[in-house]
C-alpha cells in the first residue's frame, strides 16, 4: 500500500478542493479521506486541514 499524507496550514478553498477529491476517488482501489483538524495535544492547533490518500502498491509487469 502507498500512503500519501498532506497537512494544511489553512483551510483549502471548497470548490477547487472538490476537483481534487473527484481525481483521486478514480484511482482504482484507492480511499481518501480529508478534514478538518480540530485539536491538538496542548493549545491550538498548528495546520487546519489534512488529507490522506491510500491506493494499492503499483504492481510492475516482468518481460517474459
Amino acid at each position: 500500500m502507498i500512503r500519501a499524507f498532506v497537512l494544511y496550514g489553512e483551510e483549502p478553498d471548497p470548490q477547487r478542493y472538490a476537483q481534487h477529491v473527484e481525481l483521486c476517488k478514480q484511482v482504482a482501489g484507492g480511499t481518501f479521506r480529508h478534514g478538518r483538524v480540530f485539536g491538538a495535544p496542548m493549545g491550538e492547533p498548528k495546520y487546519r486541514y489534512f488529507a490522506e490518500w491510500e491506493f494499492p502498491d503499483r504492481l510492475l509487469e516482468s518481460p517474459d
